[in-house]
């Protein structure tokens, strides 16, 4: 006798890991095990949203399982215990999807109370008190393409009141047979930004009475929230992470929410066969696919009688005309062509659009540029869109819009920092706030985040947590690449086995094997852990950081929460939730509840508008330079010369801090390698600085032909002229471009095409048939077959690696801008970029680089400092005190901004009644200005209170004795005497300011103030140097008057250490230097060995040096803080500042002699050790 086959059944509630914060899985893991237990077809519900709607779309394409779209939403129950119940809604189609986008962001509007700005700009609002989704208040039409399943009988009475009959079901979950159901989160007073937890299990008895007495169908809908029972343990420390909890306090229904199958839930429902037969049943009515592929441009208002195009056209040749003066013939062709291929593809609503964000950022003055391949298009430049002449640059069009393609173009806009919002704010008013949002991100787990929040969970002590979670490297890839048991049982160079967890003999891998099942996923936390030095002595084998290890693997990479994306913005035809669902961000933006790959893939128009704080620096610099005494005019950005000595000097030296794009350590290390000395070469080393030119060995060769060490090589004759720039390495994409059609005789149009399809590398079949076209095309050419075979491996390996020129121009022009500004004038490009709050280091090593140029630093000063760093001239005179006088080149006045722990009211406040007037002692500072004690002491620590002519122990026991004092008489009368000047003429406010015993022309106090005597403060000594200069490190992160190294004299002179800046003269040679951590990174050899380069600086300038796997594993565990450190090791005598044997990715490199006068060395360490002060 055969068994019974067991009934249909569909999963309808069922969630991955973008449930945030709770589901454990994607969508690929959670169908392929569906697919393994027979399960046809399933509901995605995630909770709060449809953030995997897209994600969830994909993984159906290449699954057996057919998969619903929906989502659960937690709303209050009719009762008024605050309770949270749960409503399931289905799309049946795609008007039900829609449904879905409405109803998701009504929902989570509504708990975030939507406001709108004047601009149409949504902007923060309080959250509201209730979660509530009144059903009467959703159109009927929506309420007709769903299906609505609840699981609490009160909810549901509240539903059946609304919803069309057939589209109401009581949703049956496990059955709490009389337990308590918890916890705290399923009220009312949950925080509404946070998705509710899962379901806890509810009575099912008065579910289905209410059921029959409202005639409503019962479904069986169980909780799903991970794939397989061993996900129990993660799904509960997700849960205990989103509520700051410990994984033993969260309730253990948590536990039992895996996928189950037909068979077992048939066990488990017998006495409900129906109502589970009905899941099946209820998913077989939902059936459709999103509508993906086609474009939904926007339209841009017109005048009348004009097309979008023939108001492009007429835009374009204006344009032309402006750019070229007048546009010659080749112009005149290439604009047509453009224009032609625009016309054909439908994207001229596009370039409009773009092009009446870019008038409005000319009109209000906003700095903008374009970047990306967008600079390929004649069309972008004569728009004003580009600063980049395709033309003059040899950039193709093809590269930017392809013919042959029906990919939308991509124009993305860069803007002033300080000033983008002002942008944004326009858009929304524009275009309709009800068709704009900004792009989220989806936040994920990083290596450290996934360690830290999962040792949280399970009680590790927080100084452990904060240990070893600092070990870990930062990001998910820079663990890298496939585990390697290897790695770092090598001998140290004395014989003895190094001490490293990852050691296959150690005690510590033995009990690892023993306990976990199969090797740590590769790039993992664990592999990363027992990979790196600095986690020497991590007990991985003892519980709980093993489970931390294994927890933190299961979740690394998945997403924890959205972000805002810096600059996405997309603007949709008509009301966005046409396309997907809204959510309001923490900053009180609108935001999409998808990102950018998923809106794209929608159809809709992304556009980057980002802030540029490169663009903010460069028109501030200009700015200080117009500003100071005697400056004559400066040359507009494009009349900057481009072959500049002082410029070339720079660039050469590497001295290039504070510029942008051209700041890093590897990137100056190359431009001293290269000798730059010109624009082109800057936007050479843009593209040539990122890891696929060094991975390839093209950035070796483009650096000993720049040198002239090694001659020009093309692969072809018929490449000479294609490549004579780049000294025939394929630099750039554009490349690939032109040496197809050199060689194949491809159009254009299929070069870009050949290009965008080495993406597909990694498939054998696909390369197999380029490979065959492109041979063909060159044998057509009359290329022989042994050059084109050679010429295609040269194709297929740069092609993978090279870099967008267009990009590489764009940034590269903004970079030899700073390099140029910094060459003529160093403190104001200086002073504008600690402005911008930007760069790979930190404020204090620019500091030192303004001192070592010879500028004064000057403290924060409570009458002479800005917000920001602002700048100071000899030739200015005052009365006002100042703490330093100013040296005849210029100074760098200290900002309040930089004062740490200074509330931005209080500094608002010490602006404002700095403008009524002087303050002329500590008192009246807290009569004026409502510091608390904290942010007094600060002020008075940090020096901006020196100029009252006290010590700051002396002001700091005054301040102890003045808090708890009143405002005398006079000091009222002098604030009112203050109010009244605002309104009376110049010579009546002068006697105002004569009756009140200050005058604010001379800033000082003509008769003394009648205040009642103070208690009487003792002589103090000044705080020394050292505690002065300790206090600035800590207040502002920086010291002013001295270097830090100079309070280390015991150590210098035990050490002899050779200055950094001396380096290049000792090649060869063995030496010590003493210095504090500039920066450091962590690369991987070509053999999968961990290795560390650091930057450290001294009074001269900042030396590169590098701890190669073997010095690395005996000397990492030393690196904790700033140092400073003695460094001793031999300098490089190569070329290559990255050392001899490694490039700053870790791969093996050709040593080439020095260039003459090159200053481009590495020191590689043998030695390193952290000093504490004497």
């Amino acid at each position: 006798m055969t068994s019974a086959a067991p009934p249909r059944y569909a999963p309808l509630r069922v969630h991955s890991h973008y449930s945030l914060l709770g589901g454990v899985g994607s969508p690929e893991e959670i169908l392929a095990r569906a697919a393994a237990l027979g399960i046809e077809c399933l509901a995605a519900t995630e909770s709060e949203g449809l953030y995997g709607a897209l994600a969830w779309a994909r993984a159906a394409r290449s699954s057996p399982v057919r998969v619903v779209l929906g989502v659960e939403l937690a709303l209050p129950s009719p009762r008024r215990d605050g309770a949270l119940a749960r409503a399931i809604f289905l799309a049946q189609d795609l008007a039900g999807y829609r449904a879905l986008c409405r109803l998701v962001t009504a929902h989570r509007l509504r708990r975030a109370a939507s406001s709108f700005g004047e601009a149409g700009l949504p902007l923060p609002a309080a959250v509201s008190a209730s979660h509530d989704l009144p059903p009467e208040d959703l159109p009927a039409h929506d309420l007709e393409a769903l299906f609505v399943l609840v699981d609490e009988p009160h909810l549901l009475a509240r539903w059946a009141r609304v919803v069309p009959r057939g589209r109401l079901f009581a949703a049956l979950g496990r059955d709490a047979r009389g337990k308590r159901t918890p916890p705290q989160a399923e009220t009312l007073d949950a925080d509404p930004r946070k998705a509710p937890d899962p379901a806890p299990p509810r009575a099912l008895e008065p579910l289905l009475r209410a059921a029959r007495e409202l005639d409503v169908p019962t479904v069986v809908a169980e909780d799903t929230w991970f794939p397989e029972p061993q996900d129990a343990p993660v799904h509960r420390r997700l849960l205990a992470i989103k509520h700051a909890a410990l994984e033993a306090q969260i309730e253990a229904h948590a536990s039992r929410s895996w996928l189950r199958s037909p068979a077992e839930m048939a066990a488990r429902w017998s006495e409900h066969r129906e109502a589970l037969e009905r899941s099946a049943e209820l998913a077989a009515q939902c059936r459709f696919e999103l509508p993906l592929g086609a474009v939904h441009f926007p339209r841009c208002p017109l005048p009348e009688g004009e097309s979008a195009f023939s108001r492009l056209w007429a835009l374009a040749q204006e344009g032309a005309r402006r750019r070229y003066r007048p546009p010659t013939p080749e112009v005149a062709r290439r604009l047509e062509h453009e224009l032609r291929v625009i016309h054909e593809l439908g994207f001229a609503d596009y370039f409009l659009l773009v092009k009446r964000i870019r008038d409005f950022a000319a009109e209000r003055d906003i700095p903008c540029i374009g970047r990306g391949s967008a600079a390929d298009s004649l069309v972008a430049y004569v728009l004003g869109l580009t600063e980049a002449d395709p033309l003059r640059y040899a950039l193709p069009f093809e590269r930017f819009l392809n013919p042959a393609r029906k990919d939308r173009p991509d124009i993305d806009l860069d803007f002033c920092w300080r000033r983008r919002d002002e942008v944004l704010q326009w858009v929304y008013a524009s275009f309709g706030a009800e068709k704009t949002a900004m792009i989220c991100t989806q936040s994920t787990f990083g290596l450290r985040s996934a360690f830290r929040e999962t040792a949280k969970a399970l009680g590790l002590p927080p100084h452990e947590v904060d240990r070893w979670s600092r070990a870990l490297p930062h990001g998910f890839e820079s663990a890298g690449d496939e585990f390697d048991g290897t790695a770092a049982s090598a001998a140290d160079e004395s014989g003895a086995s190094a001490s490293s967890p990852l050691a296959e003999d150690s005690n510590a891998w033995r009990l690892w094997q023993a306990g976990a099942a199969g090797a740590p996923r590769p790039g993992g936390v664990l592999a990363a852990a027992l990979a790196t030095p600095e986690c020497r002595g991590m007990p991985i084998e003892s519980e709980p950081l093993r489970s931390v290890l294994l927890t933190a693997d299961r979740i690394l990479g998945t997403p924890r929460h959205l972000g805002l994306h810096p600059g996405g913005v997309v603007v949709a035809p008509s009301a966005l939730t046409d396309f997907l669902s809204l959510e309001r961000a923490a900053k009180g933006v609108i935001v999409t509840q998808l990102d950018k790959d998923d809106v794209e893939e929608l159809g809709l128009v992304k556009m980057d508008l980002l802030g540029n704080r490169g663009l903010t620096t460069l028109r501030e610099a200009r700015a200080f330079v117009a500003s100071r005494p005697g400056a004559a005019p400066l040359p507009p950005a494009s009349e900057v010369p481009e072959d500049d000595p002082h410029t070339a000097g720079l660039l050469a030296a590497g001295d290039t801090l504070g510029c942008f794009q051209i700041e890093s350590p590897a990137m100056r290390t190359l431009l001293k390698q290269m000798g730059a000395s010109n624009m082109d070469r800057v936007i050479q080393s843009i593209a040539l600085i990122r890891p696929g030119p060094a991975q390839s060995g093209m950035k070796d060769a483009f650096v000993r032909r720049a040198q002239g060490l090694e001659a020009p090589s093309f692969p072809h004759a018929k490449l000479t002229s294609v490549l004579r720039e780049t000294f025939g390495v394929m630099l750039y994409q554009e490349d690939v471009l032109f040496v197809a059609r050199a060689i194949a005789g491809f159009t254009l149009s299929q070069a870009d095409e050949l290009r965008r399809a080495m993406k597909r590398w990694r498939e054998p079949a696909a390369m197999a048939e380029l490979e065959q076209r492109f041979l063909a095309g060159a044998c057509g050419e009359g290329v022989d077959e042994a050059s084109a075979q050679r010429i295609w491996r040269l194709v297929q390996s740069f092609g993978n690696f090279s870099f967008c020129k267009a990009h590489a121009v764009t940034y590269g022009r903004m970079a030899y801008e700073a390099a140029w500004l910094k060459a003529h004038h160093p403190l104001e490009l200086l002073c504008a970029f600690l402005n911008s709050d930007t760069g790979y280091y930190e404020t204090r090593v620019y500091i030192e680089d303004v001192r070592r140029r010879g500028f004064a630093i000057l403290p924060p000063d409570l009458h002479r400092s800005q917000r920001e760093f602002s700048l100071e001239y000899a030739r200015e005179r005052s009365v006002l005190p100042s703490t330093q006088g100013v040296p005849a080149r210029g100074a760098l006045r200290v900002g309040f901004g930089s004062i740490r722990g200074l509330r931005e009211s209080t500094l608002e406040a010490l602006l404002d009644a700095r403008r009524e007037g002087p303050i002329l002692n500590l008192r009246e500072l807290l009569e004026r200005v409502p510091l608390d004690r904290r942010e007094a002491e600060s002020l008075i620590l940090c020096g901006a209170l020196d100029g009252f002519e006290r010590t700051r122990p002396e002001l700091l026991w005054r301040l102890r004795l003045l808090l708890g004092a009143t405002p005398s008489r006079a000091a009222r009368e002098q604030r009112e005497a203050r109010a009244e000047l605002r309104n009376e003429p110049p010579e009546r406010a002068r006697r105002v300011r004569l009756r009140a015993g200050w005058d604010q022309a001379a800033g000082s106090e003509l008769f003394p103030s009648p205040e009642p005597a103070e208690p009487r403060v003792p002589s103090l000594p000044e705080l020394d140097a050292q505690r002065r200069a300790q206090l600035e490190l800590e207040l502002l992160g920086f010291t002013t008057a001295h270097h830090p190294l100079d309070f280390f004299e015991e150590l210098l002179s035990a050490a002899n250490p050779v200055p950094c800046a001396e380096l290049p003269q000792r090649r060869g040679q063995r030496v010590t230097i003493v210095g504090w951590l500039v920066t450091t990174r962590r690369a991987r050899t070509s053999n999968g060995e961990w290795m560390r380069f650091l930057s450290l600086e001294d009074r001269s300038g900042i030396a590169e040096t590098v701890l190669f796997p073997a010095v690395y594993r005996r000397y990492g565990d030393r690196l904790r803080g700033l140092g400073p450190y003695i460094a001793r090791g031999i300098v490089d005598g190569g070329e290559d500042g990255s050392a001899r044997e490694v490039d700053e990715h870790g791969l093996p490199l050709a040593a080439p002699e020095p260039r003459a006068g090159s200053t481009a060395c590495t020191l590689r360490l043998e030695f390193l050790e952290r000093c504490e002060p004497s």
